[in-house]
């Protein structure tokens, strides 16, 4: 019988809100082939129950136990998000956010591991999810997984080659342990970052400027402003300024001869861009995190009580 667990999920890091998408491959014998796409806050507790070792494993995934966790995609802003990104991703042939030639391309109630990591393939290259922060943490490794296409043979990495990918997409490889390690890691990199910088505005009686538009930042109001993540960098600005300026750089540069700069075609929101001061790249989705960070944590001063 299984052992029973809360069924509200709890985030491994305590700087953050955590969701991911992910995918399942069934280790048996007769289902190898099969793949089971979900979303959680925590996998490691979900794949136990996939797995029937503790209650609340989807029914779906009963008769093809046991499962293993193949990948899975973090960096949504929250659980909503995420519910969106898994619903597309289990049904590509009806979601209107996926561009396709053609919606023949993938068949409804699709279950085959090959067809989930097509779909995959192809939402995080298109347009829609590209502007989102997200990033991938691959537990199995692809060219280990074998498919039959037919009559052949084929590697998973063939069919989700991880090269064609937006390089802003950060990709990470170990089992859930050792990306717990890392991405407490990195959350903890922004709360230094954050609260050293937090401790120099402080005694600056909170007096500061904009390095963009000259203005002054109201720095008890954590949710206007944005930081570099160097340590070692001074630049703070309002958050409109960072992406006007994210955003413009970013049109400027897909801008040629035949298309030229068009100030209507900007995005809304910026992927990535050059901190004002020290040049360094940052990716939007890193500022908002720390941003979040900030405002949660080093505000109530949970850093130090740590």
């Amino acid at each position: 019988m299984a052992e029973n667990e809360n069924s509200s999920e709890v985030s491994d890091s305590k700087y953050e809100e955590f969701y991911c998408c992910y995918l399942l491959r069934s280790l048996a014998p007769n289902y190898r082939q099969t793949g089971y796409i979900g979303s959680t806050n925590n996998p490691k507790r979900r794949l136990r129950q996939h797995n029937g070792e503790i209650s609340l494993g989807a029914k779906q995934t009963v008769k093809k136990r046991p499962w293993e966790i193949v990948l899975f995609v973090y960096g949504f802003p929250n659980q909503v998000a995420a519910l969106q990104f898994e619903w597309s991703w289990q049904n590509p042939s009806k979601t209107r956010r996926l561009h396709l030639t053609s919606r023949d391309e993938f068949r409804e109630n699709d279950d085959k591991l090959s067809t989930s990591l097509r779909a995959l393939s192809k939402m995080l290259q298109d347009k829609f999810w590209s502007r989102w922060p997200l990033h991938l943490n691959i537990m199995v490794p692809l060219g280990s997984i074998k498919l039959q296409q037919g009559r052949t043979t084929i590697n998973a990495s063939t069919l989700f080659d991880i090269t064609n990918l937006p390089k802003k997409i950060r990709v990470t490889n170990g089992n859930i342990d050792e990306f717990n390690d890392y991405h407490k890691g990195s959350i903890r990199k922004h709360v230094r970052n954050e609260y050293s910088k937090y401790l120099e505005q402080i005694k600056k009686n909170n007096i500061s400027s904009c390095n963009i538009c000259l203005e002054n930042i109201d720095f008890n109001n954590h949710k206007d402003y944005i930081n570099c993540l160097n340590i070692d960098c001074n630049m703070s600005s309002h958050i409109t300024c960072l992406a006007k300026q994210f955003t413009k750089s970013e049109a400027l540069e897909e801008s040629t001869l035949k298309n030229s700069y068009d100030k209507l075609k900007e995005e809304i929101l910026p992927i990535s861009g050059k901190c004002p001061i020290c040049q360094m790249i940052l990716l939007w989705g890193d500022l908002i995190q720390a941003m979040m960070i900030r405002e949660k944590y080093v505000l109530n001063d949970l850093v130090l009580k740590e």
